[in-house]
């Protein structure tokens, strides 16, 4: 693994300037499945450049992303080769007006993607190969209103968004596939309302509605969300307390893809939501609870469908930031349970995570340790990271890191078939964070800015 980095910041007339630019060449061990060596390798090159004054802001960007697709379409996961690439080019400009009430902006994305998939036993009826190489072109336009009005915070918005596909090429084997569906409008149009009732009390409500028109026998469609809260703060103790009904758009892939089916209903989401937040001193302790329901959620049947069931998603988390001398300390738990997942039933999250920070002159340790375990995988996870960085000039930094030193981090659980066609599954487990050690040197370049 190695990172290379230069940001540099300049203001001229009260006029902030950036630019930075970033290499990433990520070269992870490989996954041991079946005899076979899979990949995650990943190459990223990112290049960013802002500019800000008073009410304009001006950002480019462009990132190159190569990764290796891991076991992507391999119905046993052991493809042949499998690597994805892409190509993001953005503009971003924003204005505000009306004495700084309305915020207008436009944003334009340029999205290159190349998949290209390689397998020895068949994805779609004889065919083991993949090759797909698109662009996107996606357009936002945002109008948004913020005012307080006596007693209220008010903002509104309209946001316009258009994406434009051109599939270049889709090819399944030596089969080409034509795609009907290449332009969709979405319009969304959002209010919300902050209402005091007195210093410390707050009734809050939103709502926002959306609809997508398609093309290429995709359905329009609407969506909506529905959010109403409270907030009560005195000197110590903040409440919040939020509920939202949300009915979301479906995603095109659902009905275009192989797989996908032209019947699928959206998926509704309602949540009831609590965070009580107690600060004292150096010391802010917070308890966060959820509870959720998932209506016409999807899932893989074949094809895409809609679960018959409505499935249950709650959480609670405890955290605590602690301060004292010359520490840093954070401190979190949390239990979680997903129930009525169709053929799954119930499982059970939890996990617990400890961050120290200490700085002492011109050197500062960091540790951290994650542990996470669930019924689905059903096995523990710890992920132990520590850190030191050393100051040995103004402008001259040395860090040393090590990432996931025990080799446990959290990790995503697969059940392949054991040959494609088999009833039978072998698990395959896939590390969020590879085991990293790293050695950093920041050097600083110093001018004189004001």
């Amino acid at each position: 693994y190695n990172q290379s980095w230069i940001n540099y910041i300049d203001y001229i007339d009260k006029t902030r300037y950036q630019i930075f630019l970033d290499f990433t060449n990520d070269n992870q061990d490989k996954t041991n499945f079946k005899s076979q060596k899979l990949s995650k390798d990943k190459e990223n090159l990112h290049f960013f450049s802002k500019f800000e004054k008073k009410d304009l802001k001006l950002n480019v960007q462009v990132l190159k992303q190569k990764n290796d697709a891991f076991i992507n379409l391999s119905k046993d996961a052991t493809p042949l080769d499998s690597s994805i690439e892409n190509s993001i080019y953005d503009f971003n400009i924003e204005k505000m007006v009306l004495n700084d009430k309305v915020t207008l902006s436009f944003n334009h994305s340029i999205i290159d993607t190349i998949l290209d998939f390689k397998d020895d036993n068949a994805i779609v009826s004889t065919e083991n190969s993949l090759y797909k190489n698109t662009r996107e072109n996606v357009s936002t336009l945002k109008a948004i209103y913020e005012n307080r009005i006596k007693n209220h915070n008010i903002f509104a918005g309209f946001d316009y968004r258009r994406k434009d596909i051109d599939y270049k090429t889709i090819k399944y084997g030596n089969t080409n596939i034509t795609q009907d569906f290449n332009l969709q409008n979405i319009y969304s149009l959002y209010f919300q309302d902050e209402y005091w009732l007195n210093n410390n009390s707050i009734l809050t409500f939103g709502y926002k509605f959306t609809k997508s028109e398609n093309n290429g026998g995709v359905d329009n469609e609407y969506g909506d969300t529905l959010r109403v809260g409270h907030i009560f703060t005195n000197d110590n103790f903040t409440f919040k307390t939020y509920y939202s009904d949300t009915d979301m758009l479906s995603e095109p892939y659902l009905i275009t893809s192989t797989y996908g089916n032209s019947n699928i209903d959206k998926m509704s989401v309602k949540l009831l939501s609590h965070e009580t937040i107690y600060e004292k001193g150096n010391s802010k302790t917070s308890l966060k609870l959820g509870v959720s329901k998932l209506i016409d959620a999807v899932a893989y049947a074949g094809v895409v469908v809609n679960t018959p069931t409505k499935m249950d998603f709650n959480y609670a988390v405890l955290s605590n930031e602690y301060h004292v001398l010359n520490f840093k300390n954070f401190f979190s738990m949390f239990y979680s349970y997903r129930d009525k997942i169709p053929t799954l039933g119930k499982f059970d999250y939890k996990g617990a995570q400890l961050r120290t920070t200490y700085i002492n002159g011109l050197s500062t340790l960091f540790s951290e340790i994650v542990y996470r375990q669930n019924d689905e995988t059903e096995k523990d996870f710890y992920d132990l990271s520590l850190g030191w960085k050393y100051k040995i000039k103004k402008d001259f930094i040395f860090s040393l890191k090590g990432e996931n030193i025990l080799n446990k981090s959290y990790s995503s659980k697969f059940d392949v078939l054991t040959s494609p066609g088999a009833t039978t599954t072998n698990a395959l487990y896939s590390q969020h964070t590879a085991q990293r050690f790293l050695i950093g040197v920041e050097y600083l370049f110093w001018k004189n800015l004001f």
